[in-house]
């Protein structure tokens, strides 16, 4: 008989299979046996084998001075414990869990996020995406061109939150053939000077000081992670409370300490740092006037820095350009990067991607209602360009999975989705059990009856809280249930 793996999971059904039944619950008398015993799985035999339904089979941790104990099955099926136990579990607290129903099988939940808020026209033309990427300080704008009768994504736009507005700082333009196939597509930001002004707030109270930035008291929207800066004044020092950390300082060192707080929340906390930080902007990168008020106390922070832009131009390189198939290179200044083939088999289009310097291969597929021009765009690009169904609620991958999830209103001549990502997650197990044969950790050691006769073998649970293994083995006649105890 060959062996067979067992996983248990967590759920919140009933079932035959307890973890960490107590001492009441498995034994007929609890005499003597609080921390030398500890049970750790109860499960019907039927699970098993057929012939053992009824009968409860339960793995039972103890010291590892023990290498085998024996326990009777009575009528009522209780445990009458068979052994002298003397010595205690070490650290048994540390074993007090909650008592859990276990499943033979998976457990699956949805986790659903908040992605992005989509716009698209009448013809179902994606416009606009903001919260692009779970971040509520981007968007993306699109403009679109039709070739051959195909409406095409030729421009986007990439504002990001920076100062007090949404400035369009990063371009992308794009081009194509004549038949509407994607040629090449230029990503740009161009070289320029930023001059940022932040203004602080004063407000006394109850002998503390409050200090905040007044472009967020103004903002109606909630910022993730505010400025604020408590002061309080003791006899020779102050105590300043921020959120990266508290320190007294003296007098004179006052006005540094809220100068460095306010920038490092610019930097790293407020509404700009998309921005700062996808462009690689560091502390010293930037220029600081302070302006202060009468009492030596920074009121306006003025933050300069340059940007040096950049111009990366990706060129589509097509080796078969059929009707039911292209190929191509991915290419930047000369350097192939991946190669993609994509089939129109007429149900849908297969997409593989080569990674050209590991040849790591991806394999994908897109919906046959698409032409091989904007499956093309969606490959590179990503982004939901085409949308015809707007009465859907959950989009599903190939394997039947949801991975998208979808709200809609109307505004004008505008439909507006919201878009949540949907992660299937299966719920960790919780030990494992092999039934059919055992595998010894040390020698074999099938126990036997009084007449020499090997038991039958019920089970080997590993689990997280034992170390080493348990083997159950069962005499159908006495009703004696042994256990052998092994470990590496």
């Amino acid at each position: 008989m060959k062996q067979e793996e067992i996983k248990l999971y967590p759920t919140k059904d009933k079932t035959s299979i307890i973890s960490y039944p107590t001492l009441k619950e498995v034994f007929d008398d609890t005499d003597g046996l609080k921390k030398r015993l500890l049970p750790i799985l109860k499960i019907d035999g039927g699970e098993i084998k057929k012939k053992w339904k009824g009968i409860p089979f339960i793995f039972i941790a103890h010291t590892i001075r023990e290498d085998q104990l024996e326990f009777r099955i009575n009528k009522d099926n209780t445990y009458t414990d068979l052994n002298y136990i003397e010595d205690k579990i070490d650290n048994y607290s540390d074993f007090s869990k909650k008592r859990l129903n276990l499943s033979i099988s998976p457990i699956s939940h949805e986790e659903v996020k908040y992605s992005c808020l989509q716009e698209y026209d009448k013809n179902g033309l994606l416009q606009k995406e903001s919260a692009y990427n779970y971040n509520p300080n981007k968007s993306i704008e699109f403009k679109y061109t039709c070739i051959n009768s195909i409406n095409l994504p030729s421009v986007r736009k990439e504002f990001f939150y920076l100062g007090n507005d949404f400035l369009d700082l990063i371009n992308t333009e794009i081009e194509f053939n004549d038949l509407g196939f994607l040629k090449s597509y230029t990503r740009k930001i161009e070289k320029q000077s930023f001059h940022i002004k932040e203004k602080l707030t004063y407000l006394q109270e109850n002998g503390v000081t409050l200090v905040t930035k007044e472009n967020e008291n103004s903002q109606n929207e909630n910022i993730v992670n505010p400025f604020s800066i408590k002061i309080t004044k003791n006899s020779q020092s102050y105590l300043i409370d921020s959120e990266s950390e508290n320190v007294e300082v003296k007098e004179n060192e006052l006005q540094e300490v809220i100068k460095e707080e306010t920038l490092k929340h610019f930097l790293y906390h407020s509404r700009s740092k998309s921005f700062l930080s996808y462009q690689k902007i560091k502390k010293n990168d930037i220029v600081v006037e302070v302006e202060n008020n009468i009492d030596n106390l920074p009121v306006v922070l003025n933050y300069s820095f340059n940007l040096d832009g950049f111009c990366r131009k990706y060129n589509l390189n097509y080796l078969i350009l059929e009707d039911q198939k292209v190929e191509f290179q991915l290419t930047h200044e000369e350097r192939i990067l991946y190669t993609y083939t994509l089939y129109h088999n007429g149900d849908h289009i297969e997409v593989t991607k080569v990674d050209y310097k590991s040849n790591y291969t991806q394999d994908w597929k897109l919906p046959g209602s698409l032409s091989l021009q904007k499956a093309v765009v969606l490959t590179i690009f990503s982004y939901q360009f085409y949308e015809h169904d707007f009465e859907k609620e959950r989009h599903f991958n190939t394997n039947s999975q949801p991975i998208f999830e979808y709200k809609y209103q109307r505004k004008d001549d505008l439909i507006i989705r919201e878009k949540y990502d949907i992660r299937v997650k299966q719920t960790r197990k919780d030990g494992e059990l092999y039934i059919g044969k055992p595998s010894w950790y040390q020698t074999e050691n099938v126990p036997t009856d009084d007449e020499g006769n090997p038991l039958e073998f019920v089970g080997q649970l590993i689990h997280g809280d034992l170390f080493g293994t348990l083997y159950l083995f069962y005499d159908e006649e006495k009703r004696i249930v042994k256990q052998i105890f092994q470990c590496t």
